[in-house]
């Protein structure tokens, strides 16, 4: 497959997506067959087995699209790296901080939908209050109209 590909197309990168090992010998076959344009590829290019079996020829023509960086200066990454190492005793590798970004953006949703049902909350029973008070303003002013003999005299003010 990989000849026919490079018979008949034109290739400035290629994108490869998988796990490890099968991107390894995705790689060599696009090779053995005479390919030699640069691929790209997510996390698990990241992965110590791929670039340990890599040849030098291959510096600079594989990239791993990846937001895991040990030695990133950024707060956040870490205060996660020190709880992470601190509480199992190793380094987090890309997997775990993944998960770590996953629960953080799970958390911050379910923070912020959790506040709005409070506010749609308060509004609502605001909202409620609100009516019911005005209600009970209005019966009370109504009150003495509600009997035959009432409401002719309510409707003698109210005239007036």
């Amino acid at each position: 497959m990989t000849k026919r590909w490079k018979n008949n197309f034109m290739f400035d990168a290629i994108f490869l997506a998988g796990r490890m090992p099968l991107i390894q010998q995705v790689i060599s076959i696009i090779r053995e067959n005479g390919i030699n344009c640069p691929i790209v590829g997510s996390d698990p290019f990241d992965d110590p087995l791929l670039t340990e079996n890599l040849s030098a020829a291959e510096n600079g023509k594989i990239f791993a699209v990846s937001n895991y960086d040990v030695e990133s200066e950024h707060p956040r990454f870490k205060e996660f790296y020190s709880l992470f190492k601190e509480k199992f005793g190793y380094e987090p590798d890309q997997e775990a901080l993944q998960v770590y970004d996953a629960l953080l953006v799970l958390s911050t949703a379910i923070e912020k939908a959790v506040r709005l049902i409070l506010s749609n909350w308060w509004k609502n029973f605001v909202m409620d209050f609100g009516m019911r008070r005005l209600e009970a303003i209005v019966l009370r002013q109504t009150a003495p109209c509600r009997t035959e003999s009432s409401r002719q005299k309510c409707l003698k003010t109210e005239n007036l």
